[in-house]
């Protein structure tokens, strides 16, 4: 085969593409067009529908799936350290003991009688009342 007529079958055959390209171009154009209306409308029909699962989901599975949750975290949970009651009775005893011992400090301060601090004093006080 020469090359004109290898040229020549290449030509027939881009003929024959262009003339079914032109034929199927608009039928694709509206197939696409087709294709989004279809999409569109699906979507439409289907969005209710989810939600109504969503609703039906939320109202009758999370509810278990929650308790459920709530149980395991009970379980996984470390035990809480039970702390010994001697620590606040002893706290109360200090306080009680330094209540004590103020209220006595002040009864001792209030009791003595002024003036007898010392053996000076006392001496004053002695020669004082002889003469």
């Amino acid at each position: 085969m020469s090359r004109d007529q290898k040229g020549n079958k290449f030509g027939i055959v881009e003929d024959s593409v262009r003339r079914g390209a032109a034929f199927v171009r608009p039928l694709a154009v509206r197939s696409s067009t087709a294709a989004k209306h279809g999409i569109h409308g699906a979507r439409s029909r289907l969005a209710p529908r989810i939600e109504r699962t969503g609703q039906a989901l939320e109202d009758t599975v999370a509810p278990k799936v929650s308790a459920y949750l709530s149980k395991a975290a009970r379980h996984v949970a470390p035990d809480v350290p039970r702390r010994s009651r001697w620590g606040a009775a002893t706290r109360l005893a200090a306080v009680a003991a330094a209540a004590a011992g103020a209220v006595t400090a002040v009864a001792r301060k209030r009791g003595k009688p002024r003036g007898t601090d010392s053996a000076d004093d006392a001496a004053q006080t002695e020669a004082a009342t002889t003469d």
